[in-house]
C-alpha cells in the first residue's frame, strides 16, 4: 500500500503543478497583452487588473499549500 499512497502523492504534485502553470501562464498572457495589443488605456488597466488578479490567487494557491504556522508571508 505505500507504493499507492506515494503513487497517489505524485499524482496529487503533478496536478497541482499543472494548475499552478497554467495561473502563471494566463498572468503572462494578460500583461503581454496590456503590453503590445492594448486598444487604450482602459483596455491596458483593465488587463493588468486581470493579470493581477491571477497572480494573486496563484500566490494564494502556493501559500495554502506551503505556508506554515510560522510564516509570515502573506497575499493580501
Amino acid at each position: 500500500m505505500p507504493n499507492i499512497n506515494r503513487a497517489r502523492e505524485l499524482l496529487l504534485e503533478q496536478m497541482y503543478g499543472r494548475i499552478m502553470y497554467r495561473q502563471a501562464l494566463n498572468a503572462y498572457t494578460h500583461v503581454y497583452d496590456a503590453a503590445f495589443h492594448s486598444t487604450s488605456e482602459a483596455d491596458k488597466a483593465l488587463k493588468l487588473e486581470l493579470a493581477e488578479e491571477t497572480l494573486r490567487n496563484l500566490l494564494r494557491m502556493y501559500l495554502e499549500v506551503h505556508d506554515g504556522p510560522d510564516n509570515s508571508i502573506h497575499c493580501e
